[in-house]
C-alpha cells in the first residue's frame, strides 16, 4: 500500500488534480490532470480524480490526506470540490485539509525572503481576489499578512497604495489576473509570472506537505470550510470572508 496525497482545485474554469507522494523530495505531484470546464466541475471531478490513480498505478485505499483549495472562487465550484474532498477522506479513512487558494496562489509564485506578496486570482466581471502574504526567508510556506479582499480591476492602484501604507512593504503581485493589478510607473509593483491556473492542484497538494510535515494544520487553520468575500474596493483589512 501507498501514501499519496491528492490536491483537488475547483474554484476558476479548470478541474485540477493531482496526486503527491510524501516520500519524493518537495513534495511535487506525481501524477497531474485537469480539464478546462467553466461550470461543469460536478460532472468531471470524479472522472479526473479516478484518471489520477490510474495514471499512478494506485486506488483510493492508499490516500492519506485529501487537501482542497477552499476559496475564494467560484461558488458551486468550491461546493462541488469541497463534498468531494470531505466525501474522499471519510471513505479512506484519512484527513482532509483545507488550503486557502490564495495561499496556494503565493506558494506558487514567490519563494522565501521575497517578503511581502500580493496574491491575486479572478474574481469574475473584471474583479480580483488579492491577499497579501508574507514570506520571510527560512519559512518554508507564506503566512497572511492581511484579510483577503474583493476588489475591481480599477481599484488595484488604490488597493495597493494601501498596502504599502500599513505594512510597508513592496508588494509582489502574482497569480492569474496579474495584468489587472499591474499600475504603470507604479514602483510598488513587481511583476512575477505564474503557471497557468490548471496546474494550481499541485500547489495545493505541495502545500498541504508542508503543512503536515511542519505539524501547523488544524482545525482552524487548515479547515475544510469554503471562503467567500464580499465585495470590497478598500485597503486590506476593510473585508474579510464571509464563511
Amino acid at each position: 500500500m501507498r501514501s499519496l496525497l491528492l490536491g483537488i482545485e475547483t474554484g476558476g474554469d479548470y478541474v485540477s488534480v493531482a496526486l503527491s507522494d510524501p516520500a519524493v523530495p518537495g513534495g511535487r505531484p506525481v501524477v497531474r490532470t485537469d480539464v478546462y470546464a467553466p461550470r461543469d466541475h460536478a460532472r468531471l471531478l470524479m472522472r479526473l480524480v479516478e484518471a489520477a490513480f490510474d495514471l499512478a498505478g494506485a486506488t483510493p485505499d492508499d490516500l492519506t490526506t485529501v487537501a482542497v483549495a477552499v476559496g475564494p472562487g467560484a461558488y458551486s465550484g468550491i461546493r462541488v470540490g469541497i463534498a468531494t474532498a470531505l466525501g474522499l477522506a471519510s471513505a479512506a479513512g484519512t484527513v482532509a485539509l483545507g488550503i486557502p487558494s490564495l495561499r496556494a496562489a503565493a506558494f506558487a509564485d514567490a519563494r522565501a525572503g521575497d517578503g511581502l506578496v500580493v496574491a491575486a486570482l479572478p474574481a469574475g466581471r473584471g474583479g480580483v481576489y488579492v491577499q497579501p502574504h508574507a514570506w520571510p526567508l527560512g519559512a518554508r510556506a507564506p503566512v497572511a499578512a492581511a484579510d483577503p479582499a474583493r476588489i475591481d480591476g480599477s481599484g488595484a492602484a488604490a488597493y495597493l497604495d494601501g498596502v504599502a501604507r500599513q505594512l510597508g512593504e513592496v508588494p509582489l503581485v502574482v497569480g492569474p489576473g496579474v495584468s489587472l493589478m499591474a499600475t504603470p510607473g507604479s514602483g510598488r509593483v513587481r511583476r512575477l509570472a505564474r503557471a497557468p491556473a490548471h496546474v494550481f492542484a499541485a500547489d495545493v497538494a505541495a502545500l498541504a506537505q508542508v503543512a503536515l510535515e511542519e505539524g501547523w494544520h488544524d482545525g482552524q487553520t487548515m479547515a475544510v470550510a469554503p471562503i467567500y468575500l464580499r465585495p470590497a474596493a478598500s485597503p486590506p483589512g476593510a473585508a474579510g470572508a464571509a464563511r
